[in-house]
């Protein structure tokens, strides 16, 4: 199941012509306690092979990949800096007034976070899934 889900990722990202695939680590979600269920299930979560066959794949298709901590991405505004925990999915900072998706947010906060450069922010995006 591992080998067949992590070769359906790096397929994908084959499919959409991705140059360098960022994998969070998701210790932080590990160390949550969430009641009994979620952790158990994060318990017995092996991300740490996750992460190496992801990393071994994307090597063979020319994908350069690299680890690192989302941490704090989804709440720091990429145009001023200003930290605020999102209520919903749209980011709206209460400091300068910039307004984008959550998710867009965090992930220009990780490219700078994993690059050093500021990307601009995108007026718009299409969500696409794996199929």
């Amino acid at each position: 199941m591992r080998h067949k889900a992590t070769r359906h990722v790096i397929d994908f990202c084959v499919e959409q012509h991705v140059g360098n695939l960022f994998i969070g680590n998701p210790h932080g979600v590990r160390q949550e306690s969430r009641g009994r269920h979620h952790n158990q299930r994060t318990a017995q979560w092996e991300y740490g092979k996750d992460i190496a066959y992801l990393t071994h794949k994307a090597k063979q298709a020319r994908i350069a990949c690299f680890t690192g901590s989302e941490r704090g991405t989804s709440s720091r505004c990429p145009r001023c800096g200003h930290r605020h925990k999102p209520k919903n999915r749209n980011w709206v900072c209460r400091a300068c007034g910039f307004t984008g998706h959550r998710d867009l947010v965090g992930s220009v906060n990780m490219h700078l976070d994993a690059f050093g450069t500021r990307l601009k922010f995108p007026r718009s995006f299409t969500w696409s899934e794996p199929k």
